[in-house]
């Protein structure tokens, strides 16, 4: 079975830019900590410098043994200020040149998604397992319809957003779905 995107660990400009280690002009850096519950799964130090050349340095044990890495990161202007200073950091993938705002660890190493393959977690679902993914999705939104504050159906003897919004959902999923058929039927008959 092939590996999902859920099973790596993940590096992202955002995380980075939340902890205040990237900041255009300056050198800055810090530790990065994954966690599962209260366990430390994995520990990074990252280095960032922007002053000529951006740069992310990353220091790391694998297996046991310390590795060194450096990649480059790209700078690009907002398109809705082109001509200003500000704008956005990339990643470039060290293995494919791609830019990217993520970088997986594959095999000891950061990469980005285009370097390895590698699957959604739904995608790795076998069909049946999508189609009950799909119904039990079905469910959910209805319960949450049916859960809604604005639960009148009718208001001086018109249909409400919220009636309109729940026949509108149990049509559309009658094809799919031989009970959301039924609650159309029923929906019929009391018209």
């Amino acid at each position: 079975m092939a590996n999902t995107i859920d099973e790596y660990i993940t590096l992202s400009v955002s995380d980075l830019r939340r902890l205040g280690y990237i900041k255009r002009h300056e050198i800055t850096g810090g530790r990065v900590t994954w966690k599962q519950g209260d366990t430390i799964t994995a520990q990074i130090y990252v280095t960032i410098d922007t002053r000529a050349v951006p740069m992310c340095y990353l220091s790391y044990r694998y297996g046991g043994t310390p590795v060194q890495e450096t990649i480059r990161l790209m700078f690009k202007h907002s398109n809705l200020n082109p001509e200003g200073d500000h704008g956005y950091y990339y990643f470039v993938c060290p293995v494919s040149g791609v830019c990217c705002r993520k970088l997986y660890n594959v095999n000891g190493r950061f990469v980005g998604r285009a370097a390895f393959k590698s699957l959604y977690p739904q995608q790795a679902l076998s069909r049946k397992q999508r189609n009950e993914y799909k119904l039990f999705g079905l469910w959910v939104k209805l319960d949450e319809l049916q859960q809604s504050r604005r639960r009148k159906d009718f208001y001086r003897g018109k249909p409400t957003p919220y009636r309109l919004k729940w026949e509108k959902y149990i049509e559309r999923n009658a094809t799919i779905d031989p009970v959301f058929k039924r609650f159309q039927e029923l929906l019929q008959t009391e018209r």
